[in-house]
This record gives C-alpha cells, sequence and structure tokens, in this order.
C-alpha cells in the first residue's frame, strides 16, 4: 500500500481510523463482537503504519538507514512499553471508559504530528537534510 499510495496517505488513513475505533471503544465494547471487530482494526492500523513510518524515514536519509531503523525501533519499544502505566493512570483519572476517548485525543496528537514531519520534510531540500543529519 505504500508503494502505490505513499506512505503519508497510508499513514494518515491508519492513524485516522485507529483514532475513531479509540473513540468509539465505550460503545464498541460492550458486546463480544463489535469489542472483537475494534481489536481487529487496531491491530490492522497497528501494523499498518510500520512500513509507511520507516519508508518515510529511509526516504528523508537513507545514508543512515541503519541508524534511523535502530531509533525507530526503541522509540517503538519504549512507548509499547509504557502503555501498562499510562493505561494506569488514565484508568484510575478517568475510567475504563474514559480510556479509549483519551487514547483517541493522544492518537490525534500523533496525527498532527505525522502531518508536522511531513511538512518539515517536505519543506527541506534533501541536501540540507543530509547535512544536517551529518553536523549530529
Amino acid at each position: 500500500m505504500t508503494d502505490r499510495y505513499g506512505d503519508r496517505r497510508v499513514l494518515n488513513t491508519a492513524i485516522a481510523l485507529v483514532a475513531v475505533d479509540f473513540a468509539l471503544l465505550p460503545w464498541t465494547s460492550r458486546e463480544f463482537p463489535t469489542a472483537l471487530a475494534a481489536i481487529i482494526v487496531w491491530g490492522v492500523c497497528g501494523w499498518a503504519v510500520l512500513v509507511p513510518n520507516i519508508h518515510r524515514l529511509l526516504s528523508t536519509i537513507p545514508a543512515q538507514a541503519t541508524l534511523l531503523t535502530a531509533l525507530h525501533s526503541t522509540v517503538l519499544y519504549t512507548s509499547a512499553g509504557s502503555t501498562a502505566a499510562l493505561g494506569a493512570a488514565g484508568t484510575a483519572l478517568l475510567g475504563t471508559n474514559g480510556l479509549g476517548p483519551l487514547g483517541a485525543c493522544l492518537i490525534a496528537v500523533g496525527l498532527l504530528a505525522a502531518e508536522r514531519a511531513h511538512h518539515a520534510i517536505h519543506d527541506q531540500p534533501p541536501a540540507q537534510l543530509s547535512a544536517a543529519a551529518t553536523r549530529r
């Protein structure tokens, strides 16, 4: 899908779908079939962001592919590892029905960050990006 539609479209679609999915969790989690559908959407969207995200990183500065892939994995595992603590704090503050909408809000922030990243990447010529990466 990334090759056919581009990383931006695939990322934005997956992030938007999972945000809606999370926002609807207070209602979809009431019955098993709708809860199962919500979990499937969540899983598909979670996997759908990996390839376009790495594609975006590697197409930005191909010479730093190894470092970018390592940093991407580090951020991914760190964020996944922190979800239990964040979920517990969110549940304590908002209850179980408030956790989905809270997650939707955080995912929406992620969508805004992805759009900002797209514009930051495409507002600079590749030579400037490579020069900035080698200075650090």
